[in-house]
């Protein structure tokens, strides 16, 4: 099938819902994605009164339904978005803010621990400072620094699961 954008828009998607799982007397706690602001390509929608748009961003996040007011929910694994504000979907002079309808496939994206270390790999390259040829990149002891710590630095650039450990 062949889309043909209708616009391109900058849209608003609103942070992942938190999911938190009781541990003993403690809980962990997961904010699969934050509130991030992207530009989006807009296309006609194979169900009524949905647009699909097309974010250039890493799966599952790269393509979302849009269901526009006083649409019926449609069954369709994609997730789905509205506007928080439907009288501004059609004004390009402001970013469209949206709010979660329906999760769809990502209701159980990064939910275990270890989709939450497969959404990770091959994302990172560790480069070596090199001073004379001008290269950035990190130096030798801070090339020996935990995951963790990376992990952290990671998610501010990207949409990335990160887990936040809630104690009593």
């Amino acid at each position: 099938m062949s889309l043909i954008s209708k616009w391109r828009r900058t849209v608003i998607l609103p942070a992942m819902p938190e999911r938190r799982i009781p541990a003993g007397k403690n809980a962990v706690t997961q904010t699969a994605s934050s509130r991030i602001t992207v530009s989006a390509l807009f296309f006609d929608s194979q169900h009524n009164g949905h647009d699909l748009i097309r974010l250039d961003v890493t799966p599952p996040f790269n393509e979302m339904l849009i269901r526009l007011p006083k649409a019926h929910r449609v069954d369709d694994p994609l997730p789905v978005l509205t506007a928080l504000d439907p009288s501004q979907y059609c004004d390009a002079a402001t970013p469209l803010e949206l709010k979660w309808d329906r999760l769809g496939v990502l209701e159980k994206w990064a939910d275990t621990p270890e989709k939450v270390l497969a959404s990770w790999r091959n994302e990172f390259r560790f480069a070596v400072e090199d001073l004379e040829a001008d290269v950035p990149g990190l130096r030798l002891p801070q090339n020996r620094r935990t995951p963790c710590d990376v992990e952290l630095e990671a998610v501010s650039s990207s949409i990335k699961p990160r887990l936040r450990l809630l104690l009593p």
